[in-house]
């Protein structure tokens, strides 16, 4: 937690230490809430969700299908990942478009990915608004959510 310098002079140590106290025990209490976006249907999913079920690792599904993704949460994503890594090109949905809707910039991959989120690699889980995973590998999902602090 940062604290102002100037607040700190004005504050009594033991408030300051109590205050630096409870944000260190917070986030030692406080579980992190995972959001796994994908489509229920893709077999990497399935492997995705049956992995994290085994361990006990909890998240809040969001369905692209159903949900739909906005602009805002994309932008955010391609402030960590570009664009090309975001975009599932190997998928049959890429392979479907024609040489002329698939994007080359930024711009009209967010266009593309809001249109078609089944272009989006997957599954994505994000915690706290980072990406912490992308696609499903077994032995980055174990390091990953042995200890909650490695982002891929």
């Amino acid at each position: 937690m940062a604290v102002n310098p100037r607040l700190e002079q004005e504050q009594p140590p033991c408030l300051l230490q109590l205050k630096r106290s409870f944000s260190v025990l917070s986030s030692q209490i406080l579980p992190i809430m995972y959001t796994l976006y994908a489509i229920p249907n893709c077999d990497t999913v399935k492997k995705a969700r049956t992995w994290l079920a085994g361990r006990g690792v909890e998240y809040r599904f969001h369905d692209y299908k159903k949900q739909g993704i906005d602009s805002k949460t994309i932008e955010q994503w391609l402030t960590q990942k570009p664009w090309e890594e975001l975009v599932n090109r190997s998928g049959l949905t890429w392979k479907k478009l024609s040489d002329a809707d698939k994007p080359t910039s930024a711009a009209g991959a967010i266009v593309l990915m809001m249109e078609k989120p089944s272009v989006i690699r997957r599954p994505l889980i994000e915690a706290d608004g980072q990406i912490i995973a992308l696609g499903f590998n077994e032995s980055a999902y174990q390091e990953t959510f042995s200890d909650g602090t490695t982002v891929l």
